[in-house]
């Protein structure tokens, strides 16, 4: 997330952790897309735009967490194949150790 746009932030205390976004409100984040796209002939006002003027706000999310429902930072307890694959043990009992058949 750029500065201008918003911040972020993570606390930490006891068994909780809070993650904090506060971030551009909805009529400014409204008000970028509209000067990006060309005037369709629609009034503002019948669109539910607000006045540019009166943006005023902020977008703020917030998390609250327990730790035990919390995995990020965690160890993975069931972590995928990592590196290469060891080539399997062959016991005689194979079928790969058969010879194969003579070409007809």
């Amino acid at each position: 997330m750029k500065a201008e746009e918003g911040t972020y932030t993570c606390f930490k205390r006891d068994e909780f952790t809070l993650d904090l976004a506060v971030g551009l409100p909805s009529c400014a984040v409204d008000q970028v897309a509209a000067d990006a796209l060309p005037a369709a002939g629609t009034d503002q006002a019948e669109a539910g735009a607000t006045d540019p003027g009166k943006c005023e706000g902020s977008a703020v999310s917030i998390k609250v967490r327990t730790a035990i429902g919390d995995e990020r930072g965690k160890t993975d307890k069931n972590p995928g194949p990592v590196g290469q694959t060891p080539e399997p043990v062959l016991n005689e009992d194979d079928p790969l150790f058969a010879p194969t058949p003579q070409a007809s």
